[in-house]
């Protein structure tokens, strides 16, 4: 009762800070950091939960780490692998120590990292701890339970990514990246199909970068700070680090729109999606909140660009826009559209560049501007309300810029952006030569081309 009391009284103190020199911090809650000498960076959050912690292992590695065509999906195939045994813990081990305390253990992948977290009571932690310093260590598994999750994995990308929608995507990330390893390439399926041959490579994936100076530790929750930084220091301490750095090449500016268009072998509505170039994630950029803040103005169902393609017009069944966009290196901000008719295109096209265009030449009302931030400021707040919520509110902002203090500083520039920002922001990304279009047209589109 008492977290959630400071809570309240923490938001009704910001509320007269609108657009304050100095701003208070956004994460309300005690946290510590330190490096072990291994590399591996540790943060601990307290947060009363009545005994209850989650522990977030976030490894720096994703679609940005793999060489492409050779790689692809090795990062979501070894987050697969890593739910599969290790050296001194097999599956049948660790399934009885989670029972044993009724641990919640999943993961997911990103375009920059992978991320494995567990929600325990306090008394699991040095059982847990030991069981994922032994995966990063030692992961071990069968050559049949390796091809079995190749198999997964192979079949996950043929179960969603031959839709209509994947199929614009895919084309989008083949066309908008030419050397970064963000980008998508049409030999896609082909390579996993082999990758049941390639263990050996994808093991040397893990040696190079489930190492702990490529890792960052989150634990959050209710627990004895000297304890569990003893069991941090036994367990994870004792791992070595890796000399292997990824060499990323970096893609070059974008000089001109481009176009892609994808013909899908089916019957489907016509699909049309606009993307922008934006710049990498950087705490200390006042671009990126101006960019969320662009988003928040323009890209929602109560914006002008809804209102006109979907009640007025009528021209489309809804609007998709962008929710994940911030990466470690310049993204894509997306926006897609599923038509009602194929020869409306080029009108939705031209409300959307209308439209686009306003953003770049007016500047919007500080009160508007206002209103947006008190209502995100006041969802963040109120939604710290359990312990995932937490700790995630916090990785939300470590994921990218690994700063623990990333969501306090992203909120000073947050509070402080002004319509100037935003209209000079979207002059700079939001142009015709940083856009990608690409459209899909069903078979039955494609005849009466023809």
């Amino acid at each position: 009762m008492k977290k959630i009391s400071s809570i309240f009284l923490f938001l009704f103190l910001l509320s007269g800070f609108a657009l304050a020199a100095e701003v208070p911090d956004m994460f309300p809650f005690p946290s510590e950091s330190y490096r072990l000498p291994n590399g591996m960076e540790v943060v601990l959050i307290k947060y009363g939960s009545d005994g209850t912690v989650i522990d977030m292992l976030v490894v720096d590695t994703g679609s940005r780490y793999e060489k492409k065509p050779d790689e692809i999906e090795y990062t979501h195939l070894m987050e697969h692998l890593m739910f599969r045994g290790s050296k001194n813990y097999t599956v049948a081990d660790v399934n009885k120590i989670y029972t044993k305390y009724g641990v919640y253990d999943q993961g997911f992948t990103a375009s920059d990292f992978t991320c494995y977290y567990r929600i325990f009571p306090k008394d699991a932690m040095e059982d847990l701890t030991k069981i994922m310093a032994d995966r990063l260590e030692n992961l071990s598994f069968t050559e049949d339970e390796y091809k079995a999750e190749t198999g997964a994995v192979l079949g996950e990308y043929q179960g969603h990514y031959q839709t209509p929608w994947s199929r614009l995507h895919q084309k989008l990330y083949q066309i908008a990246f030419t050397v970064h390893p963000y980008r998508d390439v049409p030999e896609h399926l082909e390579v996993l199909k082999k990758m049941p041959e390639n263990l050996e490579a994808v093991m040397n994936f893990y040696r190079n970068y489930y190492k702990p100076n490529n890792c960052r530790l989150v634990i959050t929750g209710d627990f004895d700070t000297a304890h569990v930084k003893e069991i941090i220091e036994k367990h994870y301490g004792p791992l070595k680090a890796s000399n292997v750095r990824p060499d990323i090449e970096q893609e070059p500016l974008q000089t001109g729109e481009i176009r892609g268009e994808v013909k899908y072998d089916g019957k489907t509505s016509p699909y049309l999606l606009i993307a922008y170039k934006i710049p990498g994630y950087d705490v200390n950029n006042r671009e990126i909140p101006s960019i969320d803040l662009i988003k928040e103005l323009y890209f929602t169902d109560s914006s002008p660009l809804y209102k006109r393609l979907v009640y007025d017009e009528k021209l489309v069944y809804y609007v998709s826009f962008p929710g994940y966009y911030f990466c470690k290196d310049p993204s894509l901000f997306t926006t897609t559209m599923k038509l009602k008719k194929a020869e409306d295109m080029e009108k939705v096209k031209e409300i959307f560049f209308e439209e686009t265009d306003k953003i770049r030449k007016n500047l919007c009302s500080d009160e508007e501007l206002d209103r947006i931030r008190e209502k995100n400021r006041y969802d963040i707040l109120t939604g710290m309300d359990s312990l995932e919520k937490t700790g995630f509110t916090f990785t939300n902002y470590y994921f990218l810029s690994g700063d623990p203090d990333g969501v306090n500083k992203y909120f000073k520039h947050y509070f402080s952006v002004t319509p100037e920002d935003i209209k000079n922001t979207a002059g700079k990304y939001f142009i015709e030569k940083n856009r990608t279009v690409v459209t899909l047209y069903g078979k039955e589109e494609q005849k009466n081309e023809e």
